[in-house]
């Protein structure tokens, strides 16, 4: 164990929760509603792994999209399919749980930055339906910060917990993740459970790559 390390700071979509596949699905049943033809996984991945926001996502879906209102609109249907599906589809990704109950063990801070918009309370309630929010120190999301690749949320997080960025690990699953690490003067490693190929990671030159994220317990 680097007895130096005081903080992991995660990522949350592909990191900690499978979601991809709930979220492929919800933006493709709001795209049926406009009748435009479903998005491969893998392209909405590709999207995803470079931080894309959904509203541009959509403009570079369909032209229909460069509609302000009509964007908006359909930003709220794939909300709403989502939050309608999750709670069937959405569990952590395999060996979340143990590895963020062996943190608190060592007395390691735990904290959250993702691209999500959620605000408040919203932000937690999936983190609370699956029983981890207890282990978290920090959550910060792109409402409240830039979005990554830039490092302003991970820099605001670090703040938050306390500790200095020597003392940090931050564990992602895209480019976006690894570039804003990066800036941030961090320990960065790449996990491949999420929107990003081992190849797509490596070109960013983090510290390592974890096949999941129990192997981040060999480095902490």
């Amino acid at each position: 164990m680097d007895s130096r390390i005081r903080a992991v700071i995660f990522d949350l979509d592909g990191t900690l929760i499978d979601t991809l596949n709930t979220y492929t699905l919800a933006l493709n049943m709001a795209l049926n509603r406009y009748g435009i033809e479903p998005i491969e996984r893998s392209k909405l991945a590709h999207f995803l792994n470079m931080a894309i926001p959904l509203r541009e996502i959509l403009e570079r879906i369909s032209p229909i999209f460069l509609d302000p209102k009509r964007n908006e609109e359909c930003i709220k249907i794939i909300h709403e399919n989502y939050s309608s599906l999750e709670k069937e589809t959405v569990r952590l990704l395999p060996g979340v749980r143990e590895v963020l109950r062996e943190l608190k063990k060592r007395k390691i801070k735990i904290g959250i930055v993702t691209g999500r918009t959620s605000k408040g309370e919203r932000k937690w309630v999936e983190l609370r339906r699956l029983k981890v929010d207890r282990f978290v120190d920090s959550f910060i999301t792109a409402s409240e910060s830039p979005r990554k690749p830039n490092a302003q949320g991970l820099m605001e997080c670090i703040e938050r917990l306390g500790v200095r960025p020597e003392e940090v690990v931050f564990v992602g699953d895209s480019v976006a993740d690894m570039m804003a690490g990066k800036k941030a003067n961090l320990k960065t490693f790449g996990v491949l459970t999420g929107v990003a190929s081992e190849e797509d990671l490596i070109t960013e030159k983090p510290t390592g790559i974890l096949k999941n994220l129990k192997e981040l317990l060999n480095y902490i």
